[in-house]
Parts: C-alpha cells; sequence; structure tokens
C-alpha cells in the first residue's frame, strides 16, 4: 500500500509541475487552492525519489515558470507566493549541503534565482513600495546570497573542471540586469 501511496504522489507532484506549463489566462494552479498549497507546501523527501531533493525542485521549477506571466502575480502574492519562497530559499540552503557530495544533481537555486529574476523584472517597483516589500527585499538579498555562493563556487568548478559553469555565470548576468534599474 505506501508504494502505491508513493507513486501516486509522485505523479501528482509531476503533474503539477508540468500544470505551470498552461497558455496565459489559464493558472490553473492558482485557481485550486489546494493544489497550489501542496505545491508550494512540498519539502525534502529522501524516501520519494532517489533525489531527497526533488519536491523542491519540482515547486520552484513550477513557480519558475508561473512567475513569466505578470497577470499571475497579483493573485500569487495573494496566495502567500512571498512566504513561500522564502521557505523554498531556507530548504534550498539546507539542501545544497547535501548536493555537494553529488554535483551530478541539479543545482535548486538556479530556478529559485530565476524566480526572484522575474518577480524584480515583471512586478519590481509595485513590490517594493507595497506591504510586502520586507518580504521582496529578502527575496532580493537572498537571490544576491545565492549568486554570490555561486561565483565562489565557480572557481572551484574551474580549478576541478566540473560543467555548469555556464549555467551559473548566465543567472549572475540575468540577476545583475534585472537589478541593475533599482540601483
Amino acid at each position: 500500500q505506501s508504494r502505491i501511496d508513493a507513486g501516486i504522489r509522485r505523479c501528482f507532484i509531476h503533474l503539477l509541475s508540468r500544470a505551470a506549463h498552461v497558455p496565459k489566462g489559464n493558472a490553473c494552479l492558482l485557481n485550486s487552492h489546494s493544489a497550489w498549497h501542496f505545491l508550494t507546501g512540498l519539502q525534502s523527501d529522501p524516501d520519494l525519489y532517489g533525489d531527497q531533493g526533488a519536491c523542491i525542485h519540482a515547486k520552484v521549477y513550477a513557480l519558475s515558470f508561473l512567475l513569466q506571466r505578470l497577470d499571475d502575480h497579483k493573485l500569487m502574492i495573494e496566495l502567500g507566493l512571498m512566504e513561500r519562497l522564502l521557505e523554498a530559499k531556507d530548504q534550498i540552503k539546507e539542501e545544497m549541503l547535501h548536493r555537494f557530495e553529488q554535483p551530478d544533481l541539479p543545482d535548486l537555486r538556479l530556478p529559485w534565482i530565476h524566480c526572484i529574476i522575474s518577480l524584480v523584472t515583471l512586478s519590481g517597483p509595485k513590490l517594493f513600495s507595497g506591504s510586502k516589500g520586507k518580504e521582496f527585499e529578502q527575496l532580493i538579498a537572498g537571490a544576491l546570497d545565492f549568486a554570490n555562493d555561486l561565483q565562489f563556487e565557480g572557481r572551484m568548478k574551474i580549478q576541478s573542471g566540473a560543467t555548469g559553469l555556464v549555467l551559473d555565470l548566465e543567472c549572475q548576468q540575468a540577476l545583475g540586469a534585472a537589478l541593475a534599474p533599482f540601483s
């Protein structure tokens, strides 16, 4: 029975992460509060997949696609987006401690930073001056912290010949370009 439950849970997580790709104006994830809260409440689960951070990856992957649509920002913020992104940042920081031992696993910081880039680019001025300004500043600080970590690790990637440096640099450049108008 537990294997069946785990299989159903894996399929549902996969379905929700792919539901973020629906056409503009049809954000089915946002119209179902239970699906939204399930997705945004995902945490590390070492027993569900071979990668204990896969649930977090599915969450930030879906959010990164949803956040590309400005029309949905207001509703996502009302549904607790800022708080969920702050929770995800803490989960990712914890998860990344284990990922250095397994460099083939995806870097969870990259899609999370992409979420912040979309927020800054599409809703930045409104968020800075709005009621969620403090949370928004915390998210930007988190993105800058992750970008600094990527830069430091980039030196180690060059020295060891590891892959992924291009993605790290592109992510840092995109974050810098998004934040530049606010400096």
